[in-house]
């Protein structure tokens, strides 16, 4: 059964995103509350179900899907490109004349897709964070032109709702749209 993420109890959420953290690895020390912290999202399930049954209070971090299941690292591993994928970038690398080798190290060239992903990720959840921040406002706005239809307003409120950008309806007799309407 996969681990989901409303089944993680997180008492608070913490401000700091796991790039911002100091370290490397799974296991990085926040400089705001001088904390570890440990991504369950770059251990194997196992290893991060076991961690969870003994960490109670420790500060985590973790990816999940847009359905709530926690990412690990084993998943992660599943959809690294294969040996396929490594042969063509050989391939497209040996077949570019006049490309000059590359002058960083070995060691400092490789990218870790880990971190790749969480770049993606993170992106993806912002755009996820606004697209559903959009929804809620549009909700929001509908239950007040709602509340607004049922009540019985007085000119006040009606300019200030007016003001705000919100439709009203038919104003109460007497009171008028604000002047910069």
């Amino acid at each position: 059964m996969p681990l989901l993420e409303r089944r993680v109890p997180v008492e608070r959420r913490c401000r700091q995103s796991w790039s911002d953290l100091e370290g490397v690895g799974a296991v990085r020390r926040c400089a705001e509350c001088e904390t570890p912290v440990t991504n369950l999202s770059l251990l194997t399930e196992a290893a991060a179900r076991a961690f969870l049954e003994t960490a109670r209070g420790q500060c985590i971090a973790y990816r999940f899907t847009p359905d709530g299941t926690i990412v690990f690292a084993d998943a992660l591993a599943r959809r690294r490109p294969g040996w396929a994928a490594a042969g063509a970038a050989l391939l497209v690398a040996a077949c570019a004349p006049g490309v000059d080798a590359p002058t960083k190290p070995a060691a400092e060239a490789k990218v870790d897709p880990r971190v790749v992903a969480q770049i993606v990720e993170r992106e993806e959840r912002e755009a996820c964070r606004q697209r559903l921040g959009a929804e809620r406002r549009e909700e929001y706005r509908a239950e007040m032109r709602a509340e607004a239809a049922r009540a019985d307003l007085d000119c006040d409120v009606v300019r200030q709702l007016l003001a705000l950008g919100y439709y009203v309806g038919e104003p109460p007799e007497g009171c008028s749209e604000p002047p910069d309407r």
